[in-house]
């Protein structure tokens, strides 16, 4: 096989058996499932994305947000793969392990994630601590910042977010409430 490593725009031929054996590795805490969750969870979304197609908007004097309501309905799938898993060769580390990648890119609701996503655009990276880039922590780091004291970086080895979504709904709501562009 020849794959893509974790870092370092390398290139890593593999045997397959090796391969899919560091995958396996990887995926032991994984718990499998009878069917596949993709159907289900399509299935549902369709519907509410109907609905709420045809629901009038509460904002004064709009049909829309960032998207209109009779455009959600392009966000509907059919037959949409289930999020795949494969992985990337650790080069820097002692084993040449495998970090596993998750990629939902073709799955139910992932167009309409990444159009939502820019509702928060407005509300993310306002604070003193938010980098933009590499770049900027490199300038950060150059410009003697952290002189006479230390800065610290950690490897998360399994990270996975868990974000509480009536939480991050309220708080998207309040948000919106707040802002005079939306009454």
């Amino acid at each position: 096989m020849i794959i893509p490593a974790d870092k370092g725009n390398k290139t890593v031929v593999l045997d397959k058996e090796l391969y899919l054996t560091k995958l396996e590795q990887r995926m032991v805490n994984h718990i499998p499932v009878a069917a596949d969750p993709a159907i289900m969870h399509e299935q549902s979304l369709n519907k509410l994305l109907t609905e709420i197609a045809k629901i009038e908007s509460k904002v004064k004097g709009k049909d829309t947000f960032q998207l209109r309501q009779t455009d959600l309905l392009k966000f509907r799938t059919f037959e949409a793969p289930p999020p795949w898993n494969h992985g990337l060769i650790k080069l820097h580390k002692e084993g040449f392990p495998l970090r596993d990648i998750s990629d939902a890119s073709q799955s139910p609701g992932h167009k309409l994630a990444k159009s939502i996503l820019r509702l928060f655009t407005g509300y993310t990276g306002q604070t003193e601590h938010h980098l933009a880039s590499h770049s900027q922590l490199i300038d950060i780091l150059r410009s003697g910042r952290f002189d006479g004291g230390f800065f610290v970086s950690y490897d998360a080895v399994e990270l996975y977010p868990s974000i509480i979504i009536e939480d991050a709904l309220q708080i998207l709501e309040t948000k919106l409430k707040a802002d005079t562009k939306w009454t």
